[in-house]
């Protein structure tokens, strides 16, 4: 029979093994351990953020949206899933949802000053791209200033 806490914890075992394998042999190494361990127990948050980092890291096609937003309701305070999710809605044309995960990104992006920079350059890039977009819905766009 389907034991739910033995699942849990055989998952917790299989993100370990990929923490170690990524850790000694490369993240590629991790990669198969982290995707067996989300297969065992789909509402694990540490296995989902090793395994959006891992496939980041290996630029791995599979990193979807739906992994990301999963991965963003499981560990709403883990910035790397708010970037990448930011990422690809702004490839998508949805600017205002781009900037709220960067906005969740930034809140999450503790003490870390290199993380806090990358997250603010990519924040005032999307911030810059949004801007044409809402002069145009305020029809602002090629208007001369009042005088």
């Amino acid at each position: 029979r389907d034991d739910p806490a033995a699942r849990k914890f055989i998952a917790d075992l299989w993100n370990n093994v990929g923490v170690a394998h990524a850790a000694t042999r490369g993240m590629a190494a991790g990669l198969k351990a982290f995707q067996t361990a989300v297969s065992l127990d789909p509402s694990g948050a540490r296995a989902h953020v090793n395994l959006t980092h891992a496939m980041w890291e290996l630029k791995d096609p599979g990193l979807n949206r739906d992994l990301l937003e999963k991965t963003v309701a499981l560990a709403p305070e883990e910035p790397l899933p708010h970037l990448l999710l930011a990422d690809i809605l702004q490839a998508k044309n949805d600017l205002k949802g781009a900037v709220a995960q960067l906005d969740l990104a930034a809140q999450h992006s503790g003490r870390n000053p290199k993380l806090q920079a990358f997250v603010r350059a990519v924040s005032a890039k999307i911030k810059q791209d949004a801007e044409p977009d809402q002069r145009k819905k305020e029809g602002i766009v090629g208007k001369e200033p009042a005088r």
